[in-house]
């Protein structure tokens, strides 16, 4: 949000487009950049906040917690802001310095596998091979969710006992993550997984997705993370 060049539009230009199964279809054109201009439009500014960017609970006042009240059009845009300028930013510097071939939003696939497979059904992010965690105070104090009685998203780094077998955070609970996909065939939905602070520990499990959610909506319970693709992938 302070990149001077915030509203380039080579960052929401062509967002690729990804059906149901995952599969690469094409691209968005000019839908991204389009939704941006009317947003400035109606703002009357250059950038374009966040939606509770000025909340106490969901803002800038929690720099390590996830940014929320973001569209997918504005989580696509900035992945593609990322790899533009990744050797000259600090996430180069915490992650790989060489530049990878693509960073875009996760497929459903991707997400899944990050967070140790969907099966069994039940399973949460954290459970290992043959367990399945089933007790809320155990899932309560791995991953935060509406039973957490927390009321907002909590840091990243919040719940260690929460990581995936990869090593990854926050899989289950804090926020739904925008994925790089359509949820069914024929309509606008996108993907989304991971559950939320808002949603019960049912919908924390790794199997859950989430539907009916067009690429403009912005919530407090929504955010995103990204995937680094290596040279060969797209």
């Amino acid at each position: 949000m302070n990149a001077p060049d915030f509203a380039n539009p080579v960052y929401w230009l062509e967002i690729p487009k990804f059906d149901e199964n995952c599969e690469r279809t094409g691209d968005w054109g000019r839908q991204g950049l389009d939704w941006l201009q009317e947003q400035l439009e109606e703002s009357k500014s250059k950038v374009l906040l966040p939606r509770y960017w000025d909340d106490e609970d969901f803002g800038k006042t929690n720099p390590n917690h996830p940014v929320v009240g973001i569209s997918w059009y504005e989580a696509s845009a900035y992945c593609e802001w990322l790899f533009q300028n990744w050797e000259v930013l600090s996430e180069s510097k915490a992650n790989s310095p060489l530049k990878p071939q693509a960073i875009r939003l996760p497929l459903e696939t991707e997400w899944a596998t990050a967070a140790g497979g969907e099966e069994p059904a039940g399973r949460y992010a954290w459970d290992e091979v043959g367990k399945q965690t089933t007790s809320l105070k155990e899932i309560v104090r791995r991953a935060n969710t509406n039973e957490s009685g927390i009321g907002y998203t909590a840091s990243v780094n919040a719940y260690p006992l929460g990581k995936s077998p990869f090593g990854v955070m926050d899989m289950s609970g804090n926020v739904w993550e925008w994925q790089a996909n359509y949820y069914r065939k024929g309509q606008d939905w996108l993907g989304l997984r991971g559950g939320s602070w808002s949603f019960n520990v049912v919908n924390a499990r790794v199997s859950i997705r989430y539907l009916n959610v067009l690429p403009n909506f912005r919530s407090r319970y929504l955010g995103f993370r990204v995937v680094l693709l290596p040279s060969g992938r797209s």
